[in-house]
């Protein structure tokens, strides 16, 4: 898996255009339309700030997926605190996170934001939490 270049927003012509980390793109009818999925690592609960920035900036910006009005983000998780880090969320995006009774059971919420020069955006939400190895956990080995 590798990045996919946005060239939709690109800036000229010869400019470098934006990327995702990973995106599913339409083979059968157009390819210029891509479904951007940004993903990040939580060291701990609180630090957003890198996943805000692809949220507020990427996403809700226009800049990723400016033909289509679906987004991914995937955050891993080095702790097991889904719940804190969907509520630090909710906090920073001033509303609250909707849930899908089909995914009840995962830790998966969705936001929606009004774009200016894109389609309205549903961007979903996605935490995985990183379990450690038998030997870390019962050693107590920190995560480097």
């Amino acid at each position: 898996m590798h990045e996919w270049p946005e060239m939709e927003t690109r800036s000229g012509p010869s400019a470098k255009p934006p990327s995702y980390d990973m995106a599913f793109v339409s083979t059968a009818t157009n390819q210029r339309w891509a479904m951007a999925v940004e993903a990040k690592v939580f060291p701990t609960k609180g630090q957003l700030s890198e996943y805000m920035k692809d949220v507020n900036k990427k996403f809700a910006g226009g800049v990723a997926c400016p033909l289509v009005g679906e987004g991914g983000m995937i955050g891993y998780l080095l702790c097991d605190e889904t719940d804190a880090v969907f509520v630090a969320i909710e906090k920073r995006l001033k509303q609250i996170l909707g849930k899908a009774v089909e995914f009840a059971g995962r830790p998966r919420r969705t936001s929606d934001h009004i774009r200016a020069n894109a389609p309205n955006l549903r961007l979903h939400h996605m935490l995985m939490v990183f379990q450690r190895g038998p030997s870390e956990r019962s050693s107590g080995a920190s995560q480097k």
